[in-house]
């Protein structure tokens, strides 16, 4: 998340080098029409060449500035994008982000948050206000440059007070990418609970990856099944991550089977487990035993 382009004085007066010998050539006018002389400057050039200082024709085309987009148009388009790629322009009140306003959150348990991303040092405090003492993180870092957030000012500060920053990146509004991203965010997630820590899960708009990761957590984790974990956290927190990229995460981790058999399963497929399959999963994650 261009500058404005900058107008070499050359190019500019590419047109119009002075061309002594054909000027020679013309018949004189009379005073009253004849044209003043170019004045020609062969410092502005290259060496040996002469460049007009005579304003451009005003037919002449002007290169448009580019300009970056405001702060609102930003806001706009990313809503946009993310209704149309998670397949939300059906709702009648899209999940939407709003950059300006507060970092926005619930409890999904008493020692794992969802939310949205952290913009600077003062919403990594607020965080540790709440008690989190690690940030886990689903942000690419083209996602950080969109919205010009300062990864190094939040790091900086969560070092500052004593918080960890774990990032699993994932593409936005991709539920290829979050399927194979999942098994990583939640051994890291889990991790972290395990070892006593309060976890900050975000993403952009905390709506699709990061509850993604909660979900799946307590789907795989839990004696929840996967339609029971999801109405439990969008119950809590109105969002609408893909069920099926925790489905085909699932199928990854027990089929044993090649990746792409997993678009031939029916739509309930792979979303129920079995105590069994949850230690299972637990094993590939390299977790302990519940």
């Amino acid at each position: 998340m261009p500058s404005a382009l900058a107008v070499a004085p050359a190019a500019a007066a590419a047109g119009l080098a002075a061309r002594p010998s054909s000027l020679q050539q013309r018949r004189p006018r009379s005073a009253a029409t004849r044209t003043p002389p170019l004045r020609v400057s062969a410092s502005a050039g290259h060496a040996g060449s002469a460049v007009s200082t005579l304003p451009p024709p005003a037919h002449a085309a002007t290169p448009a500035l580019r300009r970056s987009p405001s702060a609102e148009e930003l806001v706009l388009q990313y809503n946009k994008d993310m209704a149309e790629r998670m397949g939300w322009t059906n709702l009648d009140n899209p999940y939407e982000y709003h950059f300006d306003r507060p970092i926005y959150y619930h409890y999904i348990t008493p020692d794992v948050i969802v939310g949205s991303q952290p913009r600077h040092a003062l919403d990594v405090d607020q965080l540790a206000a709440e008690g989190v003492n690690v940030i886990l993180s689903l942000q690419q870092d083209k996602d950080l440059a969109y919205w010009k957030v300062d990864l190094g000012e939040i790091s900086s500060r969560a070092d500052q007070l004593g918080m960890r920053l774990v990032r699993t990146p994932a593409v936005d509004f991709s539920p290829h990418s979050l399927r194979d991203t999942l098994p990583r965010a939640v051994r890291a997630l889990e991790e972290s609970r395990a070892a006593g820590g309060k976890v900050y899960v975000h993403c952009t708009a905390g709506l699709g990856r990061s509850p993604a990761v909660a979900i799946a957590a307590l789907y795989w984790l839990t004696p929840m099944q996967l339609d029971e974990a999801y109405e439990f956290l969008t119950g809590i927190r109105p969002c609408g991550p893909s069920k099926d990229a925790i489905r085909g995460a699932t199928y990854d981790l027990l089929s044993g089977r090649p990746r792409e058999h997993f678009d031939h399963e029916p739509p309930h497929a792979f979303a129920t487990l079995s105590e069994h399959d949850r230690n299972n999963i637990r094993a590939k994650l390299g977790l302990a035993r519940g």
